[in-house]
């Protein structure tokens, strides 16, 4: 594949595609002179997108590191055990407190999320 092919099919997209398609990195390579020869080419301003495109969005949920996530769960689990390790009734502990473990963990996560 030369320059030449990819400007003699300028106008037949099907065609580049499939050139391609057939040897992306060689094509990248010959399309890279063509571009700087014909920097006019809306084709080739185009495909300059195309292959030089990064998604420079991030998304929210990969953010957080898993180590936040974990220190969570350890803190839910230890407030929901502390009665095994201080001899406190149960019947009075948990109805108090294991609400208060899981929705201030779950608050604290998406607060988190959102300032992230």
């Amino acid at each position: 594949m030369t320059k030449n092919i990819i400007l003699e099919h300028l106008n037949t997209p099907e065609m580049l595609e499939a050139l391609y398609q057939s040897s992306p990195n060689e094509f990248i390579g010959d399309f890279n002179q063509a571009f700087e020869t014909h920097t006019e080419s809306e084709t080739l301003k185009v495909w300059h997108a195309r292959l030089n495109y990064s998604n420079s969005t991030t998304n929210p949920r990969t953010n957080m590191p898993i180590g936040i996530l974990i220190v969570l769960c350890l803190i839910a689990g230890f407030i929901a055990k502390l009665p095994t390790f201080f001899h406190i009734d149960d019947n009075w502990y948990f109805p108090r407190f294991i609400p208060l473990a899981v929705i201030g963990t779950v608050i604290f996560y998406f607060l988190n999320m959102m300032t992230s």
